[in-house]
């Protein structure tokens, strides 16, 4: 056990290794200069779409989880509250509504998350109703304990045009646990990056049970503040894995006469495979050739070593690999170093999803991280990344990013959609839907929308933010 406590700390010691105080950077003021904020795009001409169409050829079963349409705003605070406030009330029926608003100030920068909170132990308990037409689709963290989805990007992939792109990501969840905030007898749970199983135990006040691979060991709060400082990072535990991503924008443009803030190109096809922390680290270490030919081929060989062992895992995931890696291999083309990670954005999202077809998400407490994303021993674990790196941070009007999602059948029915490649509506797999409800959703989000053409967090953060907090920014 001393030696699991050790490695603990250690990671604890690694991860705030070389922190500076706290400091808040006004990006205009003339105080510091923001870091280089550009990314290279490596062009693709005639191999965009046929990369595009191998992909498309691996989807499988509901098209509607990884072929869609998504619109993205930023709202503050109290106008994302007014919109889940006002999602709620078009889906709930009267009594699920009174328990889940009972009591909350929709101007309260906690409503979205209680709201979710109360929807997912309303549904664990059997008291929704079935008049309800919204449920919750990710479980909460336990009281004391933030969740947070960490995504590292490469570069991205673009057309002739530049309107459509190919963007890897690489994609995991992490938790951080506040240990005076913990409620007591309610453990949590979670991982480091090298498999140990890891969970806190509040007993009483002071006292904590910290439980590695089984081990056990007990603590005092001042004990564990030693160890891993007021907060301890570490993988959620849905975050065993990566998630490697290809999510391509299409330029195929959505037109409906009645949602107008809602046409342009908003369509996004998003395939994944998943990865393990080694081959993570496989993939992104830094190369040792030291010239382009010898770092592109050293940069191949580990596309192929990482396709070859998920094609040997799993046979029914080999020609997805073989797509998705095809898409990195024709960015290492490109550029040998494409394999360098450009940035990382963390963020806690609220989401939720209809029997409709819908999914919105909140996202709060957004950041992009830049600077170097490496250590001396390779890849910096997403938790190091948290601690150590600087981070663009959002303004009081843009504090919230929220997204509609809609699979691309029910926007092609309800709104329309005109296909840059006539093939693709053959594709579409048309089924029966509740209109009213569709319709009322878009309805709502078209009404919140302030600036349609928003990217996503990264490149928006990246491009405009005015605060960077440098280091240890929470």
């Amino acid at each position: 056990m001393k030696n699991l406590l050790g490695l603990l700390l250690a990671v604890q010691l690694y991860s705030s290794h070389s922190l500076a105080a706290n400091a808040c950077v006004d990006l205009f003021s003339g105080k510091q200069a923001p870091q280089a904020r550009t990314v290279d795009k490596i062009q693709v001409k005639d191999r965009f779409v046929t990369l595009l169409n191998n992909l498309r050829a691996t989807l499988s079963g509901k098209l509607a989880t990884v072929w869609r349409s998504e619109w993205k705003t930023k709202l503050s605070v109290l106008r994302s509250n007014e919109y889940v406030y006002n999602l709620v009330k078009l889906n709930l029926s009267p009594e699920t509504l009174s328990a889940v608003l009972k009591d909350l100030d929709p101007k309260s920068e906690g409503f979205t998350r209680q709201v979710h909170q109360r929807m997912y132990e309303l549904q664990v308990k059997g008291l929704t109703n079935a008049n309800d037409k919204l449920t919750v689709r990710d479980a909460p963290p336990p009281e004391g304990a933030t969740d947070s989805t960490f995504t590292y990007y490469t570069k991205p992939l673009i057309d002739a045009t530049g309107a459509a792109k190919h963007q890897p990501r690489i994609r995991t969840y992490l938790r951080e646990v506040n240990f005076e905030k913990m409620t007591v007898d309610v453990p949590v749970a979670g991982s480091l990056a090298n498999g140990s199983k890891i969970t806190i135990t509040k007993k009483h006040d002071g006292v904590f049970d910290l439980n590695v691979n089984g081990e056990s060991k007990v603590l005092t709060l001042a004990q564990m503040q030693s160890r891993f400082g007021t907060t301890f990072k570490m993988f959620a535990p849905h975050g065993k894995s990566y998630k490697l991503e290809i999510k391509s924008a299409l330029d195929d443009m959505i037109q409906s006469p009645k949602y107008k803030n809602l046409n342009g190109n908003h369509n996004v096809q998003k395939l994944d495979v998943s990865l393990s922390q080694a081959q993570v680290d496989m993939l992104f270490a830094p190369l040792k050739a030291k010239n382009a030919e010898g770092q592109k081929a050293e940069s191949l060989a580990r596309l192929e070593k990482i396709t070859q062992e998920i094609s040997a895992k799993d046979p029914s995931l080999a020609a997805r690999a073989k797509a998705i890696f095809a898409v990195l291999a024709e960015g290492v083309n490109g550029n040998p170093l494409f394999l360098q990670i450009e940035g990382a954005t963390a963020y806690h999202r609220s989401a939720f999803e209809s029997t409709s077809g819908f999914q919105t998400t909140v996202d709060r407490n957004q950041g992009v991280y830049l600077g170097n994303m490496y250590s001396a021993r390779g890849l910096k674990d997403p938790t190091v990344v948290l601690k150590n790196n600087n981070r663009l941070a959002t303004g009081e009007n843009d504090a919230r990013h929220v997204e509609l999602k809609l699979p691309i059948n029910l926007v092609v029915d309800v709104m329309g959609v005109k296909f840059s490649d006539p093939k693709s509506a053959t594709l579409v797999q048309h089924q029966p839907f509740d209109q009213g409800i569709l319709h009322s959703v878009v309805g709502l989000y078209n009404g919140f929308v302030t600036n349609i053409n928003h990217p996503g967090k990264f490149n928006y953060l990246r491009a405009s933010a005015t605060e960077l907090i440098t280091n240890d920014g929470h």
